[in-house]
């Protein structure tokens, strides 16, 4: 069976970490991360549950990016 990962960047207070996360524990691993979180996700056919499972953390804003659109 396939499993799902996500692959996370984040900025900490010295540097940026880089870590793969089973898509399952992608909630509780934001949640682990202390302090105001800006989550930004690519738009893809699997964002809703997702959007919504991170939307609902506690000091996360959720950004979802289009690769396809131009600014």
């Amino acid at each position: 069976m396939k499993k799902n990962h996500t692959l996370l960047y984040w900025r900490g207070k010295e540097d940026f970490s880089l870590k793969r996360v089973p898509t399952c524990k992608l909630e509780e691993f934001i949640s682990s991360i202390v302090g105001k979180k800006n989550v930004a996700i690519e738009s893809v056919g699997f964002v809703h549950p997702i959007y919504e499972k991170i939307s609902s953390i506690d000091d996360c804003k959720v950004y979802v990016a289009n690769p396809n659109e131009q600014a």
